[in-house]
C-alpha cells in the first residue's frame, strides 16, 4: 500500500508540474500573439499613413485612368494595371503612390514611353485578365520597327518572367541570356558584313567543359563563327569570320554603348590564330586571346 501511495503522489506532482507548464506555455503563447497583433496593427497604420500621404485612399479596380504615353491617352480600368503584384506597373498605379506620380497639364498621369508599345502592354494585360490560366496569352507584340523599344518596355515594367525574343534568334547563352536589345544588335553588324542568319550554339564553356580540344573539334571547320567572351570587368564579345572579323563589346566597365571596332588591315593574315595549343586567338598582338581553356 506504501508503494502505492508514493507512486500516487509522484503522479500527482507530475500531472501538477505538466498543468502548470502547460498555463505557462499557453500564457507565454497568449503574450506573443498580442505582440504581434499590436506589430501588426502599427505597420497596418504606417501603410495607412504612408498611403494617406503619398497615395489615394478612395482609389478603387474599377477607375478608369488616363494615362498620358508620350502624348497619346490611353484609357486602362486600375484593375487591369496593377494585376500583376511586383512590377512597376502595380506600383505606379495601385494608389499607395498617387501623388507622386507625374502628371501633364490636364492632371493625367505621364509617362515618358512610346504609345504604341504602351498600348501593345495594355491589350496584353486585358487578354491576360481575360484568358485562363490554361489559355494564356500570347506576349505584347508590335512591328519591328518598335520591337526593341517594347523588347525594353517590358523589361522596364518587369512584366514577364522570361522576356520574350521579340522574333530575334537568340541561342542560349549563359551570358546574353535574353537580352535581345544586344541580341539585336549584334545581328545588325552581322548584317552590315553579309553574315546574317540562324545561330547555332556550337560550345559552352559550362556544358562543353573548358578543353582546347574539344573547343576545336566543336568550332573548327564551322563556317562564320560568333565567340563570346565574358572578362571580369564587364562583358566583350568577339566575331569571327576570317576576312571580315571584328572585335565588339556590348557593355562593361568604361563602355557607354555598344561598339563595333572594324578591322585596320581588312585581308591581314592575323586576323585570326587558329592553333589547337591555343583557345580563340585574334590580332596580331593578341588583341584577343583565350590563354586556358
Amino acid at each position: 500500500m506504501d508503494e502505492i501511495s508514493i507512486a500516487n503522489k509522484r503522479l500527482k506532482v507530475a500531472r501538477e508540474k505538466h498543468d502548470r507548464d502547460y498555463e505557462e506555455s499557453i500564457r507565454a503563447q497568449d503574450q506573443w500573439e498580442s505582440q504581434l497583433t499590436e506589430c501588426l496593427h502599427e505597420l497596418n497604420r504606417k501603410k495607412h499613413d504612408t498611403a494617406k500621404a503619398n497615395g489615394n485612399l478612395d482609389a478603387a479596380n474599377n477607375d478608369l485612368l488616363e494615362v498620358n504615353a508620350g502624348g497619346v491617352i490611353i484609357i486602362a480600368k486600375r484593375s487591369t494595371l496593377t494585376q500583376k503584384i511586383g512590377t512597376w506597373l502595380y506600383a505606379l498605379f495601385s494608389r499607395r503612390w498617387s501623388k507622386l506620380i507625374q502628371r501633364d497639364s490636364h492632371g493625367r498621369i505621364f509617362l515618358d514611353v512610346n504609345h504604341t508599345c504602351f498600348r501593345a502592354i495594355v491589350d496584353y494585360l486585358n487578354e491576360l485578365l481575360i484568358l485562363s490560366d490554361d489559355n494564356p496569352p500570347d506576349p505584347p507584340s508590335v512591328e519591328d520597327e518598335h520591337a526593341h523599344i517594347l523588347q525594353r518596355h517590358v523589361e522596364l515594367f518587369r512584366l514577364l518572367d522570361k522576356v520574350p525574343t521579340m522574333g530575334v534568334d537568340v541561342p542560349d547563352s549563359n551570358i546574353i541570356k535574353y537580352d535581345t536589345a544586344h541580341w539585336k544588335i549584334l545581328h545588325e553588324w552581322l548584317k552590315e558584313d553579309g553574315l546574317d542568319g540562324e545561330l547555332t550554339l556550337l560550345y559552352q564553356g559550362s556544358r562543353n567543359g573548358l578543353s582546347k580540344s574539344t573547343f576545336h573539334s566543336k568550332c573548327d571547320n564551322m563556317g562564320f563563327t560568333l565567340t563570346i567572351i565574358k572578362r571580369p570587368c564587364g562583358k566583350w564579345y568577339l566575331e569571327c569570320s576570317q576576312q571580315k572579323a571584328f572585335l565588339f563589346a556590348l557593355s562593361g566597365s568604361g563602355i557607354l554603348s555598344p561598339c563595333k571596332m572594324k578591322l585596320k588591315v581588312v585581308k591581314s593574315p592575323y586576323t585570326i590564330f587558329n592553333h589547337s595549343n591555343c583557345g580563340p586567338s585574334f590580332g596580331a598582338s593578341n588583341d584577343m586571346h583565350v590563354h586556358d581553356l
